[in-house]
């Protein structure tokens, strides 16, 4: 009961381990087609973190940059550095903490904001050369591809 209600909650963290509350991600179809998939609480500061950014050291590497925690959750099980967004638009705060990535991942979901989100984080000229794009079918998210074809992530890392 209360705002987890009908969800899976997924713990949020701040750039160094913090705690900083919990998001839920909707289950029942009807509630995502009428809400969306996520829930954050009112107020909540998504814009001011990454997703899973605390657990990775993208100076070693660089980073899967995706929309959400499902995506993230897919990706490290599979042994990529992951961070999310907490939606499609690149904040500020987060453009500082990928400012020392040495490369970056996008891989947006397959749909008209996660499109568009990958021109405009493209056309940032800090980034600009850093950026490679995994583009992902039309209607799929990251967590909706099989570990196979996520892999194929882990190979940019190594061009």
């Amino acid at each position: 009961k209360g705002f987890l209600k009908d969800c899976v909650g997924v713990r949020l963290h701040d750039s160094k381990g913090g705690p900083l509350g919990y998001a839920g991600r909707r289950i029942d179809p009807t509630d995502i087609k009428r809400y969306g998939k996520w829930k954050f609480p009112s107020n909540f500061p998504k814009s001011s973190i990454l997703y899973n950014y605390h657990r990775i050291n993208p100076l070693k590497c660089g980073l899967v940059l995706v929309e959400c925690p499902w995506g993230v959750m897919r990706l490290w099980q599979i042994g990529v550095p992951a961070a999310g967004l907490l939606g499609v638009n690149l904040s500020l705060q987060q453009f500082e903490l990928l400012k020392t990535a040495p490369r970056i991942i996008l891989m947006l979901d397959g749909d008209k904001a996660g499109g568009d989100a990958i021109m405009r984080i493209k056309e940032n000229p800090d980034l600009r050369s850093r950026i490679h794009v995994f583009r992902l079918p039309d209607g799929l998210d990251p967590d909706d591809l099989p570990d196979d074809e996520l892999k194929k992530v882990s190979s940019l890392f190594l061009s």
